[in-house]
């Protein structure tokens, strides 16, 4: 296991080991080492210590890496207590792979400029990261229900049907940005 294949079992390893199709496991760590390898404008990342947002000032806390562990652990929570309370089931290996895919177009959107991050790259130009980070997994064969959750989380899903699983995403997404702002005292 080399050096980013290690740092990802360490930061969603408890998470990975949940889900239960294997294959989308091996599938979600490619994409997420596709993005490392060819992110940042072609430089790469060597992990995701980046930050989640550029509408705030970057807090060394509030990684890439910190906000897709916690919306998908508040993404399965959500998931566990709408079943109980509604009975209608809800795929967790879904929710897990994309919760820790939503963001990951966030790689190649985001360039670290000596030591500010911009959006500036030629991916930015073309595609913002929800519909980017749909692309590279479809390429690396996730299905269409996880894409559609990756290229959902965000404003390009407004228009769209979510699905069950692509709706919890798009909420724990925005519950912890939100929250995140209004602890800071940001509108």
């Amino acid at each position: 296991m080399d050096k980013k294949e290690s740092y990802i079992e360490e930061k969603f390893g408890r998470l990975l080991a949940q889900v239960k199709d294997q294959s989308l496991v091996s599938k979600a760590k490619l994409v997420i080492l596709d993005l490392m390898e060819h992110g940042n404008g072609g430089k790469g990342w060597d992990n995701l210590d980046m930050p989640f947002t550029l509408n705030m000032q970057f807090d060394a806390l509030y990684t890439l890496a910190h906000h897709t562990y916690w919306v998908t652990k508040f993404a399965l929570s959500i998931a566990q207590m709408f079943e109980e309370a509604m009975n209608i089931p809800i795929n967790h290996d879904f929710i897990i792979i994309g919760g820790l895919l939503h963001d990951v177009g966030k790689l190649a959107e985001t360039e670290k400029k000596e030591n500010s991050f911009t959006r500036e790259t030629e991916i930015f130009k073309q595609f913002r990261h929800p519909a980017y980070g749909a692309m590279v997994a479809k390429q690396h064969g996730l299905p269409d229900e996880i894409c559609h959750i990756i290229l959902a989380h965000a404003h390009e899903g407004d228009e769209l049907f979510r699905s069950k699983e692509a709706q919890i995403i798009h909420r724990a997404d925005f519950i912890y940005y939100g929250t995140l702002r209004s602890h800071l005292g940001l509108k």
